[in-house]
C-alpha cells in the first residue's frame, strides 16, 4: 500500500489530465455540469462539502476547500442512524472520506481538527464494521470499498487487508458467467438492482486499492474477475425482458436504476481502455456521470480520450 492523500478515487495525473483536455468531446459536457454544481448550494452538508474539495483539487478554488474543511470539522454532518440502509451509509462513508481526502493536506485543516476528523470517522468505520455480520453480499462489496478507504484515510494496512480480503471474497463468488448467485437466485424483482449495486461496490473498492497502487482489478480466480462481474449486466440495459432472473422488466425503470450506479461504467471503460462497445453505448446515454458519494466526477477524472492517430505513410 502506497497512500499519495490526494483523493480517493483518482490521481494528480488524471486530475491534471481532467484540466488539460477539458475541451475534449467526451469532458465539455462533464465540466459544465461540474461547473454548474459548484455553483449551487447542496441541501445534504456532507455532499456539499465533496462537492467543494473536488472544486478544490480540480480547479485549485481555495474558499471551497475552506468551505469543505470547515463542515467536515463541524457538527453539520452527523453520523449514520442504525436504521440507515447499510449501503446508503457506506456510500456517505466514502464521501465523506473522498472529501477529507481531498483537502486534508489545505491550510484550513491543522494537524489537531485533521485528527479529529479522522478519529470520529474511524468510528463511523467500525459502527460499519459492526453490521457486517447481517449484511448480504451486495452490500460487503460496499464494507469492502469503506476498509479499503479506512486503510488509506487511517495509514492502517490491516485494515486495507481486511478491504482486500472481502473483495477477493467477493469476487470468487462471481459465476464464469458474470453473475453472484447469492445475488441473483432468490430471483425476485430486485435482483438487478442488487447486481449493480454489488458491481459499482466491487470496482469502488479496485479502483480505490488502484489509487494506493494496489492492483485489485487484477485479481481473477479461473479466469473470473470484478470485470466479468461487471460486464454481465450490460446487455440487459438494452434488453430488460430478457433477464433470466426475473421476467416483467421494463426498459425504463432498468436504466434509471443504471443510471443510479453509472459511476463504475466510467471506472470500467477507462480500465478497459474504451474497447467494449457495450460500456460506450451506455455512457453515450447516461454521460456526464457524477456520483458524489459513489466515485465523484468520474467523466472529468476518467473519462477515455481518443488519441488521434498519425497515418501509416506521412512526410
Amino acid at each position: 500500500m502506497n497512500v499519495h492523500h490526494f483523493a480517493l478515487t483518482f490521481s494528480p495525473a488524471e486530475a491534471a489530465q481532467a484540466r488539460e483536455r477539458r475541451s475534449a468531446p467526451e469532458r465539455v459536457g462533464a465540466w459544465g455540469a461540474f461547473e454548474s454544481l459548484c455553483a449551487q448550494t447542496m441541501p445534504d452538508p456532507l455532499q456539499q462539502a465533496v462537492v467543494d474539495a473536488l472544486s478544490w483539487r480540480l480547479t485549485g478554488d481555495g474558499a471551497a476547500a475552506e468551505r469543505a474543511a470547515a463542515v467536515l470539522a463541524g457538527d453539520a454532518i452527523q453520523s449514520d442512524e442504525p436504521t440507515t440502509p447499510l449501503i446508503d451509509a457506506c456510500r456517505r462513508a466514502i464521501g465523506f472520506a473522498q472529501a477529507l481526502e481531498c483537502v486534508r493536506d489545505h491550510g484550513a485543516m491543522p494537524d489537531a481538527a485533521r485528527a479529529a476528523i479522522i478519529d470520529r470517522w474511524h468510528g463511523r468505520v467500525s459502527a460499519l464494521n459492526s453490521r457486517l455480520a447481517q449484511s448480504a453480499i451486495h452490500e460487503q462489496a460496499w464494507i469492502a470499498a469503506v476498509n479499503l478507504a479506512a486503510g488509506v484515510v487511517l495509514e492502517r494496512e490491516s485494515m486495507f487487508d481486511a478491504g482486500a480480503d472481502s473483495y477477493r471474497r467477493i469476487v470468487d463468488s462471481v459465476q464464469p458467467h458474470g453473475y453472484i448467485a447469492a445475488i441473483v437466485e432468490p430471483r425476485d424483482a430486485d435482483a438487478l438492482t442488487r447486481t449493480l449495486a454489488a458491481v459499482h461496490g466491487l470496482v469502488l473498492a479496485a479502483e480505490i486499492a488502484a489509487q494506493a497502487d494496489i492492483d485489485l482489478w487484477a485479481y481473477e480466480r479461473r479466469g473470473v474477475s470484478v470485470m466479468t462481474a461487471a460486464l454481465y449486466p450490460l446487455y440487459y440495459y438494452f434488453y430488460p425482458e430478457k433477464w433470466p432472473w426475473f421476467e416483467g422488466l421494463e426498459l425504463g425503470p432498468v436504466q434509471v436504476e443504471f443510471r443510479q450506479y453509472a459511476a463504475f461504467l466510467e471506472l470500467v471503460n477507462h480500465k478497459n481502455g474504451g474497447s467494449v462497445r457495450a460500456v460506450k453505448l451506455i455512457l453515450d446515454d447516461v454521460r456526464p456521470v457524477f456520483d458524489a458519494l459513489g466515485g465523484g466526477p468520474v467523466t472529468l477524472t476518467h473519462a477515455v480520450v481518443p488519441v488521434a492517430r498519425r497515418g501509416l505513410f506521412r512526410r
